[in-house]
């Protein structure tokens, strides 16, 4: 049946213009009415045109009067974002109100309200001396009051957990959804403002238990907001508001949130007893609640694109629907993906054939006088189906040759004197609502409450709301016996709710989650029905085409958020379907028995885990798998690229028309007629007459089977497959020679290498086999912030072993890459500095350790080690008791003085972590270290440095690992200044991106692979001659003539 796309227009006019609206500036807000009622005026004069345009100019019509009355419905939603004391207190041009406490240190606020990632500070004191070094996340600060205010709870308190920014992870704190309903000015004001309220670690707990519709009476102080964040910083909140005080509870939370509070708390009890990852999954998959899941399962799940089963999404409201309404098909028959679809409610349903009479309300027939009379053919609202006759628009068009078909009436009857004709079959009802009887009627009733319920327990998120809004617009048409339009019902569930409410517009999860159905309605069944057709099985062939059509259109817009795509994410979602259904019955079976039996409940969630421990296992190992994603670039430009292939894509799989495959024939029948040989040839002369049967021919007279065009022409679809496939393989697999001959990354004979992790560092050096010729194993020196970052570096250069990985100390910066270094790799020991640092950073990297089975060593001063033929180091720092220096992890970081190439040419490094000054003066008054041909400059180049060490190591080539467009300063151009003074050639990852270093002490050069910041090969300097030393060097060679050194790599 053709899909009826008459909403789609103004759902998606009422998407837009609510969207723009939203962001529009207060000078454009004040015209938006003005703009509207013009809209909705034109729409009345194109609803006067007749004729031969009056379709069209109905559709139109009708998208702009949704535009206009989306724009009145976003100015009223959104009114008390922009009134009221707290919006006003919020602006920075504010005046501010006198402080109740003038001791208390001014806060800022980060760029984005909506999704405060916490307040940092530098680790070290000597860094947060400089002003050049330390976040400065707005210009200028305004203090604000403390106020005390009435809240009432909207939506349920999220845990951040430590993200890395600059040397340490951001403080944990909860994010609390709320709207403000009395201030304190000092006489109460009423208002209704929704704000975002940020609870600090130490006073958490308190917040913790609350529940939403809770009221409670805080004290709190509103941060001004970063006027670089424009108008779409926040769509649906006014302020951000940092809790002072612990709540006081003024009114409880009503019967329903109280009962879902009960559920969601007792599948948590249930499920205490399951390993970490089934523990964190199982509450997210069934009801949503991701507070348990660990870090790097989640980056698993969305390396993998299953990250739609962290969270609760459109497919477990199928699923349960499925078992209480059934997927209704005629005996015999087997569903299609637009007939049960996994991941949309409304597919559930039973579906509606043309050609069959629709089933009667409640199993009985609708008497003639009670049939609804037909609507006019012109309107753009008009049913497909002709309820009045039961003839469909859609029916087969008779020809002259053979006389109309009539279509069978709704209840079969014979006319006098004719043998009654059998009577159709309907489709057959099954789930619980067929099992037990149920009228269509009680079934979109108990379908309505378990929807709403649903919501409830699951919390409104955008693709839960999506999904209800779907599944209730499709209950409306069961129980009134209209025919299903899926589509349709897609369109009318985007228009209600943006109209509802209009912060979903810009929402990336409720896009995402109309982009997928979308997929699955329109390509999922074309893509399965060509599946089907080349014989795949029918469960395979759905789930592929399913798979493949919403990762089609959501792939553009998730790049938009990581600009990546995953190679893995078909093979992985079709692993995982069969796994999801099983999961989430016996989830929420577990979430129903659980206030009642807690035994029973434990039964469950551990026949629950079996099937979510499969999904665990699906997405570590495809996350684990060699070239799981592939980098594309950032922005509009890599959304427009993946749109484009996209579109290519859908373009090149659509099925040939029947002009097309007339025109494909004539084609290849020529191709064929032009390699025969004529009928006036010697050889056509020669050869017998072709008379008498068939079977008496000559064999010669006999035409082949299979001409030699054809045969040609077969064979290129072979070709092409496996020339795809093997180009498809050399990028999952990324063999190192194949890599080098494709990027020229990385250069042959690497000594070094610094990846370019951000605002962090890793530092890879090779081992050589035995024999000296190079191997896939290195020694990899802390891992930077992200273990993506991590894995993309290693995965480059080719690395699968690693017998030792270093982590210089504690910090997030170089600790919490460690699971990317892990990942896919054998490694053979972790070794750290003394437990000095963040003591959750210190558990965290043990539990990486103790997950991959890695024993912890712990670096000790003086210590020699060596790995291969061509890699040895020496231990320089920590010592066991320092003195003189204040501690802290910074101070503690393990320093390493290095040899790597061949005896006769090797080249000297010193890696000096992240110490400060007073920790290198110590270290210089304790080894005094050589000279080296390579510095890894501490702590990402500040200006806390010793410049008489640094005298001392005398280096050639200085190392500086800096994200790029951090807050800290670094690095600081005083270190610049000094390192060039020396006569050191300086080379930033901010800048160069990933910087290896060749040749030895004689040979020394470098190369760049400026993949994140610059386009093109690698770039390479020339040798950096050695010159002779100056005795002694002084600090500021301004006296004597420097030293010559060469020319930076060119960028």
């Amino acid at each position: 049946m053709p899909s009826d796309l008459r909403l789609v227009a103004p759902a998606a006019s009422a998407w837009a213009v609510t969207a723009l609206t939203l962001t529009a500036s207060p000078a454009h807000r004040a015209l938006l009415p003005i703009a509207a009622l013009a809209a909705a005026a034109t729409a009345l004069l194109l609803l006067a045109v007749t004729g031969l345009y009056r379709r069209a100019a109905t559709t139109v019509a009708a998208a702009l009067l949704t535009a206009s009355a989306a724009t009145f419905t976003t100015l009223l939603h959104t009114a008390d974002l922009h009134r009221g004391p707290i919006p006003a207190l919020s602006r920075p041009t504010a005046p501010p109100l006198p402080a109740s406490d003038p001791n208390q240190s001014v806060l800022t606020s980060p760029s984005v309200p909506t999704a405060p990632s916490g307040p940092t500070s530098p680790s070290a004191s000597n860094e947060s001396s400089t002003s050049a070094e330390s976040p400065n996340p707005t210009e200028h600060p305004i203090p604000s009051p403390d106020l005390t205010v009435d809240l009432t709870i909207t939506g349920d308190p999220k845990p951040h957990s430590s993200r890395t920014r600059g040397t340490a992870p951001t403080q944990p704190l909860l994010t609390i959804r709320a709207t403000v309903d009395r201030v304190e000015l000092p006489t109460p004001v009423r208002t209704s403002t929704p704000v975002t309220l940020m609870v600090r670690s130490q006073e958490a707990a308190a917040w913790q238990p609350l529940l939403p519709s809770t009221r409670v009476r805080t004290t709190v102080r509103v941060l001004p907001t970063d006027p670089r964040a424009g108008a779409a910083a926040s769509t649906n909140t006014a302020a951000l508001l940092l809790a002072r005080t612990p709540p006081q509870q003024l009114a409880p939370p009503n019967f329903a949130q109280r009962l879902a509070g009960t559920l969601r708390a007792g599948l948590r009890r249930a499920s205490d007893h399951l390993p970490a990852d089934t523990r964190g999954l199982l509450p997210g998959l069934v009801v949503g609640d991701t507070s348990r899941l660990p870090d790097d399962l989640a980056e698993a799940f969305r390396a993998t694109d299953l990250g739609h089963l962290t969270a609760v999404s459109g497919a477990n409201l199928a699923i349960i629907l499925t078992v209480l309404i059934g997927s209704s098909t005629s005996s015999g028959s087997r569903p299609t993906l637009g007939q049960s679809s996994p991941t949309d409610p409304f597919s559930s349903f039973p579906p509606h054939d043309p050609n069959q009479p629709r089933p009667p309300i409640s199993g009985h027939a609708t008497p003639p006088s009670h049939r609804q009379p037909e609507q006019a053919p012109d309107s753009p609202f008009a049913p497909t189906v002709n309820l009045a006759s039961t003839t469909t628009h859609h029916a087969p068009t008779p020809t002259p040759t053979s006389p109309p078909t009539p279509t069978p009436p709704l209840i079969p009857t014979a006319a006098p004197g004719r043998t009654p004709a059998p009577a159709t079959e309907l489709p057959r009802r099954s789930g619980l609502a067929g099992f037990l009887g149920l009228s269509l009627r009680t079934t979109a009733l108990l379908g309505t409450a378990f929807t709403l319920a649903f919501v409830t327990i699951c919390r409104p998120d955008p693709s839960v709301l999506r999904a209800a809004a779907t599944g209730l617009i499709g209950l409306l048409a069961l129980a009134t016996g209209r025919p299903r339009r899926a589509l349709t019902a897609l369109s009318a569930a985007v228009l209600t709710l943006v109209l509802l409410d209009p912060a979903l517009s810009r929402s990336y999860g409720f896009l995402l989650s109309a982009l997928a159905t979308t997929g699955l309605l329109t390509l999922g069944p074309p893509w399965q029905a060509a599946l089907l057709a080349r014989r795949w099985p029918h469960h395979l062939a759905s789930a592929v085409a399913a798979t493949a059509a919403a990762q089609a259109l959501c792939a553009p817009v998730t790049v938009l958020l990581a600009p990546r795509v995953s190679l893995v994410a078909i093979p992985c979602n079709v692993l995982a379907e069969a796994a999801v259904a099983p999961a989430t019955l016996l989830g929420f079976a577990t979430l129903a028995v659980a206030p009642f039996s807690p035994v029973a409940a434990r039964v469950l969630a551990d026949l629950a885990a079996l099937p979510t421990a499969w999904l665990t296992a699906v997405a570590r190992r495809g996350a684990a798998l060699p070239g799981a994603q592939l980098d594309l670039p950032a922005g509009i430009f890599g959304a427009a690229l993946l749109a484009v292939a996209t579109v290519a894509l859908v373009w090149s799989t659509r099925p040939l028309s029947p002009g097309n495959r007339v025109l494909l024939r004539a084609f290849l029948s020529h191709r064929d007629a032009s390699s025969r040989p004529s009928p006036n040839s010697r050889s056509s002369a020669s050869s017998p007459p072709h008379t008498g049967p068939r079977s008496h021919r000559h064999p010669a007279s006999r035409p082949h089977p299979h001409p030699p065009s054809r045969r040609r022409i077969r064979l290129a679809p072979v070709a092409l497959i496996t020339t795809a496939t093997s180009v498809l393989v050399a990028v999952l697999l990324r063999p190192p020679l194949l890599t080098r001959i494709a990027t020229g990354w990385p250069p042959a004979g690497w000594r070094l290498v610094m990846c370019d992790v951000g605002q962090g560092d890793m530092t890879v050096l090779p081992v050589a086999a035995l024999d000296g010729a190079s191997s896939d194993a290195a020694v990899v020196i802390d891992a930077g912030p992200d273990p993506r970052a991590a894995d993309t570096c290693l995965r480059s250069l080719g690395v699968s072993r690693v017998p030792l990985v270093i982590l210089s100390h504690f910090h997030a910066d170089h600790a919490e890459g460690l699971p990317g270094v892990l990942r896919g790799r054998t490694v053979g020991a972790l070794q750290v500095t003394a437990p000095e640092g963040p003591v959750g950073e210190q558990a965290r990297v043990q539990g990486w350790a103790t997950a991959a089975h890695v024993p912890v060593v712990r670096a000790a001063q003086g210590e020699h080690r060596s790995a291969g033929k061509e890699l040895s180091w020496e231990v320089l720092w920590p010592e066991a008791h320092p003195t003189g220096v204040a501690t802290g992890a910074n101070n503690a970081s393990v320093t390493l003085l290095a040899t790597v190439g061949p005896p006769a040419d090797p080249l000297r490094l010193a890696l000096l972590g992240d110490l400060e000054a007073p920790a290198q003066a110590a270290l210089r008054g304790s080894v005094r270290p050589p000279s080296v041909d390579v510095l890894k400059v501490a702590h990402h180049g500040s200006a806390s440095q010793d410049w008489e060490l640094a005298a001392d190591l005398n280096p050639r080539l200085a190392l500086i690992s800096c994200g790029e467009g951090n807050t800290y300063g670094h690095p600081s151009s005083q270190t610049l200044d000094h390192l060039r003074a020396l006569g050191a050639t300086v080379l930033r990852t901010d800048r160069a991106g990933d910087i290896a270093v060749l040749g030895g002490s004689s040979t020394l050069r470098a190369a760049t692979h400026p993949h994140r910041h610059l386009a093109g090969a690698p770039a390479r300097s020339p040798p950096m001659p050695r010159p002779s030393r100056p005795t002694p060097r002084p600090q500021h060679p301004h006296g004597s003539p420097p030293r010559p050194r060469p020319p930076d790599v060119a960028l």
